[in-house]
């Protein structure tokens, strides 16, 4: 048996290749480099060696708080040069439930902070944002802040966050600014801004405004029907993605940005009324690829190559609905040439007879109204291009998983 064990393949790969395999390992679990330093010497020696396995640290809220200053002060010290992708937990969880919450965050907080030319992607809660009055965020891309709170739009001056590309504001954000007072701040060249809750206020727009001339990628998620925005006209001139969401079980008619945007390519609506679509977004002429759970109206789409649309068990009709659009002019999107079906689990059991059913009407359908396309049935949708889920890194960090579920 220990004989067998020498011998393995595994124990004649190159170090350069355990390498690249231990960096593989740590996108898909964050503690994989304690538990592959444990395995054997070898093993041990090769991942402290490769620092970039050590560059994601999550704090779980399920693990021990007694440890979490040790865990993080480890990650740090091992990952160093390598920038770092950092997910804080939320004040008040489990690790800080036995009072020692202040203690702990402001440990936390100086041990970040003495690394904070080495941040590169973090998420936090509105809790910690008194961390980032320090200014040496010199090399911050990525910012995802939950949480109710409200901060300056002065928060973000470049002179803070000069190299930020991407925002991320998941929880109730109010964004505070004076009617009454010119902004004369200087912005980072935001390249995504994904804003969340947008029923409270119109400060959101705001930013949206003024960060509008670098921006590639919008995601505006629950948005209200019943809110009472006058609607503003922003020209977005290099803006590729757009993705909009309305609030669950709404069904709301406009979104309060009148957006020109000449240079989108991939436009994503996802509500949840399969039967009425959201009616947000017009400017969509030249988009290639398309994400909607509702069937889309195909003449406002004349350059779509790649749709992508949820099938429910009560579609059948709008499904058929879709078909006729295709049937009755070939004209309608003559590129379209590859459509992706996700259907859901719930629905349909992988396996089962009633998937591989519904699988063959859908292929029969649309085949017939659209020969030369291909169609597919993925688990999971493909990210389109400039989506958050596409950009996003460390997807075993709960701020990357999340935007794998939003389809």
């Amino acid at each position: 048996m220990m004989r067998r064990a020498w011998l393995a393949p595994v124990r004649r790969l190159p170090a350069e290749i355990l390498s690249d395999i231990f960096i593989f390992c740590r996108d898909l679990d964050h503690f994989s480099p304690l538990i592959i330093s444990n395995v054997n010497r070898m093993w041990r020696r090769v991942v402290l060696t490769t620092p970039r396995a050590w560059s994601m640290i999550y704090l779980d809220s399920a693990r021990s708080h007694k440890h979490m200053l040790k865990y993080v002060s480890t990650y740090v010290e091992r990952s160093d040069p390598y920038f770092l992708h950092i997910f804080l937990p939320r004040y008040g969880t489990d690790i800080y439930s036995d009072g020692t919450n202040e203690r702990i965050g402001r440990s936390l907080e100086r041990i970040i902070l003495s690394h904070s030319n080495r941040l590169k992607c973090i998420f936090t809660f509105s809790e910690q944002l008194k961390m980032f009055n320090h200014k040496g965020f010199q090399n911050l891309t990525r910012l995802l802040l939950d949480g109710a709170m409200k901060v300056k739009i002065s928060f973000f001056d470049s002179s803070r966050f000069p190299q930020l590309r991407v925002l991320v504001l998941s929880g109730e954000v109010n964004i505070a600014t004076d009617p009454n007072t010119p902004i004369d701040i200087a912005f980072p060249r935001l390249q995504h801004l994904a804003v969340n809750d947008c029923d409270h206020d119109s400060s959101w727009i705001t930013l949206v405004e003024h960060c509008s001339a670098t921006l590639k990628g919008l995601s505006v998620f629950d948005l209200y029907e019943h809110t009472d925005f006058s609607q503003i006209t922003i020209h977005f001139p290099i803006l590729e993605y757009l993705m909009l969401r309305p609030y669950p079980d709404e069904s709301p008619q406009t979104w309060p940005i009148n957006a020109i945007t000449p240079s989108l390519l991939y436009y994503a609506e996802m509500m949840d009324d399969i039967v009425t679509p959201f009616i947000g977004h017009t400017d969509l002429k030249a988009v290639t690829h398309l994400r909607m759970r509702a069937v889309p109206r195909l003449e406002g789409y004349p350059s779509l190559r790649t749709l992508q649309i949820r099938f429910d068990w009560s579609s059948y009709a709008s499904d058929s609905t879709f078909v006729a659009q295709l049937e009755r002019n070939d004209d309608v999107s003559p590129a379209l040439s590859h459509i992706e079906v996700y259907i859901p689990e719930y629905q349909y059991p992988p396996g089962s007879l009633a998937l591989t059913s519904v699988r063959s009407w859908i292929e029969i359908q649309f085949k017939e109204a659209r020969p030369h396309a291909t169609i597919s049935f993925p688990n999971r949708m493909t990210p389109l291009p400039g989506s958050l889920e596409d950009i996003m890194c460390g997807f075993s960090m709960p701020c990357g998983a999340f935007w794998m579920n939003v389809i």
